[in-house]
């Protein structure tokens, strides 16, 4: 089965793409994701970019079974 993180930062009042959306094998592998960026923040690095998201910042958590799908 196939799980997908997605976290969310702030609030504008849509729903934009959320800055982390992985897909993993296992829940266990998502799960140990989510705790990874609940408790440091997330950094995205681009050739001239980067962008770091505080974990405080954090608005909402998914974690969902592709499998129920």
């Amino acid at each position: 089965m196939s799980w997908q993180l997605k976290i969310w930062w702030g609030y504008n009042g849509e729903s934009p793409s959320p800055p982390f959306n992985e897909a993993f094998n296992t829940k266990n592998e998502g799960l140990a994701a989510a705790a990874s960026v609940i408790s440091d923040g997330y950094t995205v690095s681009s050739p001239g970019e980067h962008h770091f998201y505080p974990a405080a910042g954090i608005t909402h958590v998914s974690l969902i079974d592709l499998g129920e799908e």
